[in-house]
């Protein structure tokens, strides 16, 4: 595999050969794109699993044999979020904390995560909040708490829609939209 157009950097499966003598852009450029290829590995892995899952069937399991579950995890979250909700800049990370939730979500999730620069932390968070689970719960009647006591340190709005709620809380700027979860 080139790295290059000039190909002075060559990868074998025993690790890299150095074609000449490289320059430093030429260096760097191949140093970005393996950067890169790292973060997005678990990506093309998973849709090249899904890939021959698909179009090769009983072949495929017969080819690739028992895969470890770090293999199956990265098909199944590749599966979940497919390339049309996938957003450029996002890792691995991103994708499988949304690949729980139906598309719309994951979708609405993506792009704010790359708009607003979210953590896979974030995107967790707030999908615990569309799932309704008890840290979630926990999460909004902390600030729902917040705007009912006015503590120093608390600086929170309802906006006119009385769908969301805006302001500063002590771990910095928030933004909850409020929607009933159930019991």
């Amino acid at each position: 595999m080139t790295l290059v157009a000039r190909e002075k950097f060559e990868l074998t499966p025993t690790g890299v050969v150095v074609h000449g003598e490289p320059t430093f852009g030429e260096w760097l450029e191949a140093m970005a794109l393996l950067t890169s290829l790292r973060e997005q590995l678990p990506i093309i892995i998973g849709d090249m699993l899904v890939y021959g899952e698909t179009h090769y069937g009983e072949v495929f399991a017969q080819a690739v044999g028992y895969a470890p579950q770090t293999m199956l995890n990265y098909a199944s979250v590749m599966r979940r979020v497919p390339p049309e909700v996938r957003r450029e800049g996002l890792k691995y990370a991103h994708y499988e904390a949304v690949s729980s939730l139906p598309l719309p979500e994951q979708k609405r999730l993506l792009l704010r995560a790359v708009e607003e620069d979210l953590t896979r932390e974030d995107l967790r968070q707030a999908a615990r909040v569309i799932q309704g689970r008890p840290a979630a719960k926990r999460y909004v009647a902390e600030c729902e708490m917040a705007l009912e006591s006015k503590s120093p340190g608390y600086d929170i709005v309802l906006t006119p829609d009385m769908e969301t709620v805006e302001g500063d809380l002590p771990m910095g700027r928030v933004k909850v939209i409020i929607k009933s979860m159930g019991g």
